[in-house]
């Protein structure tokens, strides 16, 4: 889990400071809002095309294989979006094309992260009885990484100029890649540092010896599932609300709020804290409450009323006249977002069983399908309505996302939970 979590960091770190990066990026080779907005959308259509794909390859090929080779190519596109040519070097539209081309591959090479974490990492390694405290674990990563690419990126940008702060950042992609190959097995079996005991426990409440899942029939079963399909929607519809806290909290700030760029870097850095603790705490109250209520219930209640709370948080901060308050309603409002973040996969977890890397694949599709319309959609809403608009522009798809949650019945399973996990000792299944 430690090694999942710095996955996850390092993941988000490296899609995220693009972002923090951005407003220089403009100034120095010349792009505007909307061509900085087709650079952000480039990555979440494209995360979003290849979730599916991504899961059912990570899955085949094993978690080990996979995840090391995409965290080495994170690296390589940073390395290498450091380096694309200046406006004096070449035309805009070339730097454009650059740039999102880069985005495309980090799209691509990302994309299979959260599937092959929820499918074959959690489910293999983790009993049923903790996996949202570990899909709480997950958040923290990702959030961590997005605290931490607030402050840091804006230092090095300050300190060192954009193209170094891609630059010096690529290694670490390239380490984690090093030391996820040592340390991870897919297979607890085949780990030297599990003993019968702790295998006995994380095979607790499963039955992980099924036959090798058939992708055409279960990716079938899958698309039809309708608790599959809500939480899908559902999902999809507050990460519009997620694509400004993504792509455009640190401008706005900066260049709407006319914070300094560290005071803006610090504070958004802030907000990803609160949605770590956010991510933690949802998962360890999940677990408790399924424990106590089902499945149904708990996630109902948490998903649907933390999703619900989030429209009148967005509309207050539209309005909020000062930075103190702006940021503590948007905060809360990111925290309820990743409180309710480990519920949506824990509940495709329960439902999908082995197909959770589809079935995740496809939740997670949605989602950056809203984040990418919202990165071009927010400035568009902006330049024509202003930015109270913008901000406040999520509030009803919160409502209509919280809704969704009314239909979906997190103890409806598709099937046997688990498949056998591909072992390091056999070749890897067709």
């Amino acid at each position: 889990m430690t090694f999942v979590v710095l996955l996850c960091f390092v993941g988000y770190l490296l899609r995220i400071n693009l972002s923090i990066a951005g407003p220089s990026m403009m100034r120095d080779l010349g792009l505007s809002e909307i061509q900085l907005g087709l650079v952000f959308s480039a990555f979440s259509w494209v995360y979003a095309l290849f979730q599916v794909p991504g899961g059912l390859y990570g899955t085949m090929v094993g978690a080990r294989r996979s995840l090391t080779r995409f965290a080495v190519c994170w690296g390589v596109i940073t390395l290498l979006t450091g380096l694309v040519p200046g406006s004096a070097v070449a035309p805009v539209w070339v730097v454009l094309g650059a740039l999102i081309a880069m985005r495309v591959f980090l799209g691509v090479t990302q994309a299979a992260l959260f599937p092959v974490i929820q499918g074959p990492v959690l489910i293999h390694w983790l009993p049923p009885n903790r996996w949202a405290f570990a899909s709480g674990l997950v958040n923290v990563g990702l959030t961590l990484g997005g605290a931490a690419a607030g402050p840091v990126i804006a230092w090095l940008v300050a300190s060192a100029g954009w193209r170094q702060s891609f630059i010096l950042s690529a290694p670490i992609a390239f380490l984690l890649a090093a030391a996820w190959w040592w340390t991870y097995r897919d297979d607890p079996d085949q780990h030297p540092r599990v003993n019968r005991e702790e295998l006995a426990l994380i095979r607790t409440g499963s039955s992980s010896r099924q036959a090798p899942v058939d992708w055409r029939r279960d990716l079938r079963r899958v698309f039809a599932s309708p608790d599959i399909l809500l939480l899908t929607v559902s999902y999809t519809l507050v990460n519009y609300v997620t694509s400004f806290f993504y792509n455009w909290l640190y401008f706005y700030l900066v260049e709407v709020r006319h914070l300094s760029a560290q005071l803006g870097g610090d504070l958004n850095g802030a907000l990803w804290v609160v949605g770590a603790a956010a991510a933690v705490g949802g998962g360890v109250l999940c677990d408790w409450l399924t424990a106590r209520f089902g499945s149904r219930s708990s996630c109902r209640l948490l998903g649907g009323l933390g999703v619900l709370l989030v429209a009148p948080l967005m509309i207050l901060a539209s309005g909020a006249k000062s930075p103190i308050v702006l940021v503590a309603l948007l905060s809360t409002a990111f925290g309820l977002i990743q409180l309710t973040d480990a519920v949506y996969w824990v509940a495709a977890m329960r439902v999908a069983g082995a197909r959770t890397a589809a079935a995740t694949g496809l939740m997670n599709s949605g989602a950056n399908l809203a984040i990418g319309a919202g990165s071009l959609v927010i400035p568009v809403l902006a330049h024509a309505f202003g930015w109270p608009t913008a901000v406040a522009s999520g509030a009803v798809l919160a409502v209509l996302s919280a809704g969704c949650w009314l239909g979906i019945a997190a103890d409806r399973e598709l099937g046997p939970a688990l498949i056998d996990p591909p072992s390091s000792r056999t070749p890897a299944r067709p």
